[in-house]
């Protein structure tokens, strides 16, 4: 693929692929297709948010058929101050408002600390082969991509400002978009090659059609140039706690079956968007009894492998009744349950699939204080090497590791997806964001006592996705 050239009267700025941007294309390809900006107009257009709820738009002005540069994460201040965050704050959120808009491409500027990831994850995510599902609309970006932090505030400095000048201005309700006097030509090279991921599920049966879900995705980044990503914590770790999960209910011996079933799901394409657990929630498959409804789910991603801790927290259980059921399965196992505010984090992990459709669900998250381990163990050992080896080689099997965190979190989802069945639990979403729009959803009444479980059975399903290399 050609440079990235941004082109002003006093001089070009040439970006390299991988090293200084990165892109992938929404657009439909063919097998060989070559996407081609040339002199396009650039436009700031601060964080890309246009939410009708809290009075707030960045797209002020018409951008339809230009290229805009837009940070990732959401403002910190004014109305957004007292805010948790929410599905505006995701590069995803930027890239579908950018097609409502009528972009033609879209580039966010990485920083660490918007994106809450280095660089070189957003290399191993964008720079190589990426999965995509199939695309049939042309009403999209011919590319969406990001640029460094760096070229970032090279852009900024062609118009006389700085990148913490933009954020600054980004964080006021009356930010209006702003030209940059900068042209933007760029052609890249996609080859696609289609493929399909599987689904893998198993089913505890219960004798109504309600259905609770324990999920983790099976796949991981891959292989890069000849380098093996292995994925030991994310997400070979949640995949072992589902299947030990699965494992223990099989050896139960029930005195009442099941209300309702249990499935356990292993999600593919995590990682290129959340393509297995969405293509699971919106295409229930045909073995599994006609209206079954899925009510709860509860994902296993990246889970603790350092120890077995005091404390566990949960991205989702504020969102959902969930949380005190969840709490209470944590008592069970003497865990202080942590009800703060979900993170980013609620909308990365394969229970946003569930959640974006009204279905309540739970990320359960390592907790921070470690039980007989040295002091600052979290500080000095944890966080950086969970930091450095995200979507790295780095992060394969350790001789160091410690499953006793594992196993409260296999404990927790045992008591979890019992508890479901064995109680007076009311499931419903009290604060549920989708394309940022709250909404209260109903879900479902709980059972007085346990019943059923009549056969397990297990299902794969084919999820067809395309693979371009740029």
């Amino acid at each position: 693929m050609s440079p990235f050239r941004l082109v002003s009267t006093s001089g070009t700025l040439s970006l390299s692929w991988y090293y200084d941007y990165v892109a992938t294309s929404p657009y439909p390809l063919s097998s060989l297709q070559t996407i081609e900006l040339a002199n396009e107009e650039l436009v700031f257009v601060g964080y890309g948010i246009n939410a009708p709820d809290l009075g707030w738009n960045d797209y002020k002005v018409n951008v339809t058929g230009k290229v805009l540069i837009c940070f990732v994460g959401q403002p910190k201040s004014g109305v957004w101050a007292d805010q948790p965050y929410r599905w505006y704050s995701r590069w995803v959120y930027k890239y579908e408002e950018a097609s409502r808009q009528g972009a033609k491409a879209i580039f966010l500027v990485h920083t660490p600390s918007s994106a809450e990831y280095e660089w070189n994850v957003v290399q191993a995510g964008w720079g190589y082969a990426k999965a995509r599902q199939e695309a049939t609309s042309t009403a999209v970006p011919l590319l969406t991509g990001w640029v460094t932090e760096y070229y970032g505030g090279e852009i900024a400095a062609s118009c006389n400002s700085t990148l913490e000048e933009w954020f600054n201005e980004a964080e006021l309700a009356e930010f209006i978009p702003q030209p940059i006097p900068l042209d933007i030509s760029v052609s890249v090279t996609f080859t696609c090659v289609d493929f399909s991921g599987t689904n893998t599920l198993g089913m505890k049966k219960g004798s109504t059609t309600e259905t609770v879900v324990i999920l983790g995705h099976i796949d991981g980044v891959g292989m890069k140039n000849g380098t093996v990503y292995p994925g030991a914590i994310d997400n070979a770790a949640g995949s072992s706690v589902v299947m030990e999960i699965a494992y223990a209910w099989s050896q139960m011996t029930l005195d009442d079956p099941l209300e309702r079933s249990i499935i356990f799901l292993l999600a593919t394409a995590e990682e290129a968007g959340l393509f297995g657990s969405d293509y699971f929630v919106n295409h229930l498959p045909t073995a599994l009894e006609q209206g079954t409804k899925l009510v709860a789910g509860l994902n296993f991603d990246s889970p603790n492998t350092w120890g077995a801790t005091y404390d566990m927290g949960g991205e989702g259980a504020d969102k959902s009744t969930l949380g005190a059921l969840e709490e209470w399965a944590a008592e069970k196992e003497d865990i202080t349950f942590i009800t703060g505010v979900s993170g980013s984090g609620y909308f990365r992990g394969d229970q946003w699939s569930l959640s974006k459709q009204g279905i309540p669900a739970i990320w359960p998250r390592q907790g921070t204080n470690f039980i007989d381990k040295p002091e600052h163990y979290l500080e000095d050992v944890v966080i950086p090497f969970e930091s450095t080896c995200y979507h790295q080689p780095c992060d394969a099997y350790r001789e160091n590791s410690d499953l006793s965190g594992m196993v409260q979190g296999m404990a927790l989802g045992v008591h979890f997806s019992g508890t479901i069945n064995a109680a007076h639990w009311v499931v419903r979403m009290v604060r549920m964001v989708d394309d940022g729009h709250e909404t209260n959803v109903d879900l479902m009444h709980g059972f007085a006592e346990v019943v059923g479980n009549d056969g397990d059975s297990n299902v794969e399903v084919q999820v067809i996705v395309k693979v371009c290399v740029g």
